[in-house]
């Protein structure tokens, strides 16, 4: 594999950077699960200036930075979410910073921020709208994905799929998916299910499993997520946990030949010194293309972080169309004549600002 910038930082120093930021976000920030975005941001900024050293002291001097861009990224995207259904530049602008304020002073644990942020937005604008009593076509539609949201982020999620899908979502009421699972829940019990269909209850609680992990996927689609495992259906999920499982990786070297076939010789040299996959993302391109994410982590070597463009047919076969290995933005420097308005370059969420609200 090609060198990359993560090979100048050393283990040492990397356990070091990811255990001080973990311990200043979890003393300023004791709510919210925000400590990986900010690791990553730091590691970013580390990278862009490597010459600078690495130190306890320098580190702590990039936090507020972090800080800054996250919640930043946070507040475009519920203005973007806002934008979208409304059209009003100024509303989404009022919603998205009453979004960021009420989790700023949230004192209860947020695990999903982006989620968190997402719900909150969306019961801002049906309170704006109802307070306005207009547009209810877009008000019933907001209430609705507010409801989804709210019921998705609970374990128990798919036992009131009825009270989320109201007619307002005709074409998801008339989906397959949901239909499968209203035959279920005609049902008095699974042992009742699994006699109707003639099989065993295991078979029975496959199957189950398989109804709530489609509809899932297919009411997250519907609300516009493009990007994590849950979207997949379950036999694309399943498919792709077999791909991973299948690459020729050097812990794989006692795989069924057959399957090691498959794959070409660039591609195992490709993946040479990747023992194992660690970690896995996905975003979905368009309707069968997806980016696939691999992480690997290693206790003698550096990360690595490589990218599959993969497409998933009706057949949930596996087609790959190029991988690469990611690099860091420090890799990238900015040009030295390009100039970015200083009002452009200013952030909206100043850090002070930001702790300014965990002290109310």
């Amino acid at each position: 594999m090609e060198q990359t910038v993560f090979d100048r930082i050393s283990k040492k120093q990397y356990i070091a950077i990811v255990s001080l930021v973990k311990e200043l976000s979890t003393k300023r920030f004791q709510y919210l699960n925000i400590a990986n975005y900010l690791i990553n941001l730091i590691l970013m900024q580390v990278l862009e200036d490597f010459q600078a050293g690495i130190s306890e002291e320098i580190i702590k001097n990039l936090f507020p930075k972090a800080v800054e861009m996250l919640f930043q990224q946070y507040h475009n995207s519920c203005f973007n979410y806002c934008h979208i259904k409304t059209q009003d530049h100024n509303l989404s602008e009022d919603i998205a910073q009453e979004a960021i304020k009420q989790l700023l002073k949230s004192n209860k644990a947020i695990e999903d921020v982006d989620a968190w942020l997402q719900q909150v937005t969306s019961n801002l604008l049906c309170k704006h709208y109802r307070a306005k009593n207009k547009d209810k076509e877009l008000f019933q539609e907001l209430r609705l994905e507010a409801s989804v949201l709210q019921e998705i982020m609970t374990a128990e999620g798919m036992q009131t799929i009825n009270e989320m899908v109201p007619a307002d979502i005709q074409k998801l009421l008339a989906g397959r998916e949901y239909q499968d699972y209203q035959n279920f829940l005609s049902f008095a019990n699974l042992k009742d299910y699994a006699t109707a269909m003639n099989i065993n209850e295991k078979a029975a609680q496959k199957r189950k499993d398989k109804m709530i992990r489609n509809l899932r996927a297919k009411i997250l689609l519907t609300l516009g997520w493009e990007a994590m495992p849950d979207i997949l259906s379950f036999g694309q999920y399943n498919a792709v946990l077999k791909f991973i499982r299948n690459l020729p990786l050097s812990a794989n070297s006692n795989k069924d030949e057959r399957q090691c076939v498959k794959y070409s010789a660039d591609l195992a040299g490709f993946l040479k010194g990747i023992e194992r996959i660690d970690d896995w993302g996905i975003t979905m391109v368009n309707k069968r293309r997806f980016r696939l994410y691999l992480f690997h982590f290693s206790t003698a070597k550096p990360p690595v972080l490589v990218t599959f463009f993969i497409v998933l047919n009706h057949r949930n076969i596996i087609t790959i169309d190029g991988y690469v290995e990611n690099n860091l933005a420090g890799i990238h420097p900015s040009p030295s004549n390009m100039l970015i308005p200083k009002h452009q370059g200013k952030a909206m969420w100043g850090y002070d600002t930001i702790v300014s609200f965990l002290d109310c």
